[in-house]
Formats: structure tokens, sequence, C-alpha cells
């Protein structure tokens, strides 16, 4: 019989303020990996799950979408083939969606923080500058900017003014 890589990960989510809460469970199982988020606490509203990866400056986003409402202030996301390796990802960030990004829960997937809040916040903002395909509320802005779609790493955005 022939082993399988595998591997399993629990990261338990901290809230920015208030008592927001929530879990991650990661696998990872031949290079792909598969994840589950649970959040409660949390006022309603469109939600949006990201893996971020690197620094500030060369950092890339995962947007896993928009969380599911599973219940009274509670929401849900399961994504798979997800890319994997270990340390690929450094932290998993749970925020509110386009046009006012904010982080209200964020959990790290190394030993040790790679980044400050204000580092995530700021990879937010840079991600979420315009809606994605998925953000229903706002139609996206008149100069035809969108999103990738679900799942797709992205280069960093350059900042206004460089």
């Amino acid at each position: 019989m022939q082993k399988t890589p595998f591997s399993r990960q629990y990261v338990i989510l901290r809230p920015t303020s208030g008592s927001a809460g929530g879990f991650v469970r990661l696998e990872t199982q031949h290079g792909r990996g598969s994840i589950v988020i649970r959040a409660s606490q949390l006022e309603a509203g469109p939600l949006r799950a990201l893996l971020l990866h690197g620094n500030t400056a060369t950092g890339a986003v995962i947007d896993l979408g928009v969380m599911q409402p599973a219940g009274r202030r509670q929401f849900s996301l399961c994504r798979e083939g997800i890319p994997s390796a270990p340390g690929l990802f450094h932290t998993v960030v749970v925020c509110s969606d386009w046009p006012d990004p904010q982080v209200l829960l964020y959990g790290w997937l190394t030993p040790r923080p790679v980044c400050t809040l204000r580092d995530m916040q700021e990879a937010l903002r840079r991600h979420l500058a315009v809606p994605a395909g998925d953000t229903a509320q706002i139609a996206p802005p008149a100069s035809g900017l969108s999103r990738l779609p679900l799942c797709m790493l992205l280069p960093p955005r350059a900042s206004p003014g460089t």
C-alpha cells in the first residue's frame, strides 16, 4: 500500500474587535488543499475570506469568495482545490466586502506571525479596490475594472501614485 501525503491543520480565528470568533480547518493531500472556515458572532452583511502569501509589497492574495450565512450571526465557507505547500500561505482573513473592507477575523497559518494587522488591512485594501464579480449589492465601477475569478493567485496591485 502506497503512503499518501496528508496533513490537517486547525487555526483559531482572532477578532480585531468585539467577541466574534471562529476556526479554520486546512487539509492538504497531493499538493492540493481544502479549507473550511466557520465564523460566529459577526454582523450580517457580505463577508469574504482571503488567504495571504508573502509580504505586503510582494505578496499575493487568494480570494476564497463570499461566506454564506449558516445561522443567526454565523457564516461558513468550504473550498477545495486550493494550491498548497508547506508555508505557502501565512494568514487567513475574514473581512467585510467592498466598498468598505475591514479585517474582522484573522488567523496565522505559521507558528509565528508574519504580518501585522496593519499589513493585513493594507493587503485587503489593495485587493478589494474594485468589486469582485460575486459582489452582488453594488455594480462594478464604470472603468470596467474587476477582480480575477475565485481562487486565482493574484499579483500585488500597484498603489496609487507609484
